[in-house]
């Protein structure tokens, strides 16, 4: 059952990657830039398991 768990949550956080990293794209604001990567980096570290 955690194995079922932990897969969905890797799962949407990698969804959520997806939809930050074509919001990076769009932008043309190097504010909005800087706070996309920012909010992309914790989660690109749990879906590559680190803790």
């Amino acid at each position: 059952m955690a194995t079922v768990i932990n897969a969905i949550y890797h799962i949407m956080a990698a969804a959520i990657v997806l939809l930050i990293i074509n919001n990076f794209l769009k932008t043309k604001k190097m504010q909005d830039a800087a706070m996309y990567v920012v909010i992309m980096i914790p989660l690109i570290d749990r879906i590559l398991r680190f803790k």
